[in-house]
């Protein structure tokens, strides 16, 4: 005959391995969240040096995209592959619009259509010596060619915080 209370130091031995077992589900969580995170960022720069961005640059754009899709967690990149949150205004890479977005087959094809959208606001540029120093200097720009309804401020701290994050 057991004795009422006597397996409570059962259930208190149980109660940390229960706990101890969340933590390491959330710690490989997180782990697995930020390994994808990184090699999706590297994927993105690598497209964009292959299109001829320099380094510091794609750097910028990775983060951009970043900031743009909550850290690629967004509804619209999910559904959309859309890193850029961009319109659909019949771009050429588009499969067409969800959502009054423009949604691709592979994220890919939306990395080709801000490169096009780079090219049409300023017809004069070249994609491979297109380098502004700064983070603030590419948000700007963005900024001057209607790019984002945010604050300038915003916007940057945005980028930013996730160029730390992603670039040290």
């Amino acid at each position: 005959m057991r004795l009422p209370g006597s397996n409570t130091w059962v259930r208190y031995l149980q109660r940390p391995a229960i706990l101890v077992t969340l933590f390491v589900m959330l710690l490989l969580i997180f782990i697995f969240r930020r390994r994808m995170i990184s090699l999706l960022a590297n994927n993105i720069f690598n497209n964009l040096t292959a299109a001829g961005f320099k380094n510091s640059m794609a750097g910028f754009v990775v983060a951009q995209t970043a900031h743009e899709t909550a850290g690629y967690t967004s509804n619209i990149f999910k559904k959309n592959n859309n890193l850029f949150g961009m319109k659909y205004a019949g771009q050429y890479n588009a499969a067409g619009e969800k959502n009054g977005y423009a949604y691709y087959n592979n994220y890919t094809q939306s990395i080709y259509d801000f490169i096009q959208w780079v090219q049409r606001r300023r017809a004069y540029l070249n994609i491979n010596t297109f380098d502004l120093i700064t983070l603030k200097q590419y948000t700007d720009w963005l900024k001057l060619n209607d790019y984002y309804e945010d604050s300038s401020t915003n916007y940057y701290n945005g980028c930013l915080r996730w160029y730390k994050k992603l670039f040290g």
